[in-house]
């Protein structure tokens, strides 16, 4: 995989193709995209062990936030923000 090009290496992640076949095969298996925080929300809830981020303001009780990152670094806690700005 490190000799491919990154358009080469792209394609073969988004098809699950590589000439030793599929990747998830090898272990590897690309993340869901979703459409909106709040599909993130849902998933995250409703499948075990699933990770996902999203904006301060869109998280909810049915969610453990596991780590708070603001300005490029790791917080000890969650900011104090005000939502309804």
């Amino acid at each position: 995989m490190l000799a491919r090009s990154v358009g080469q290496f792209l394609h073969c992640y988004k098809m699950l193709e590589c000439e030793n076949g599929p990747l998830t095969l090898l272990g590897i298996s690309p993340p869901f995209v979703l459409s909106s925080e709040q599909a993130v929300m849902r998933f995250v809830a409703d499948t075990p062990g699933a990770i996902g981020y999203v904006s301060l303001c869109n998280i909810h009780t049915k969610i453990d936030v596991l780590l708070w990152v603001g300005a490029g670094h790791v917080l000890d806690s969650a900011p104090d923000y005000d939502c309804h700005k």
